[in-house]
């Protein structure tokens, strides 16, 4: 994948991300994991397939999503990438 086109993925990614993070919030918090689990890898999938991720209770607001490298320093590069281009959402 050419870099525009990780640009791309990652923009839709996080697009996608805040249209359903109400959607998500609720799958998480009525655990409903298993259908959670297949909505974000197939969206995460798409921007990486070995990105790994995992959603629990933040410190500073109800929900975290963490994104992880798994210690591959080019999906680290992507993964960061991520993260500078993340929405900041509302709780």
């Amino acid at each position: 994948m050419t870099s525009e086109d990780q640009g791309k993925a990652l923009r839709r990614f996080w697009q996608w991300f805040a249209a359903n993070a109400e959607r998500l919030k609720f799958l998480y918090s009525t655990s409903q994991f298993e259908c959670l689990a297949a909505e974000m890898n197939r969206e995460l999938d798409r921007v990486e397939p070995q990105l790994a991720w995992e959603m629990g209770a933040g410190k500073k607001k109800p929900y975290l999503l963490t994104i992880s490298a798994k210690g591959n320093p080019r999906r680290r590069q992507i993964a960061d990438l991520m993260l500078e281009r993340a929405p900041e959402l509302g709780e």
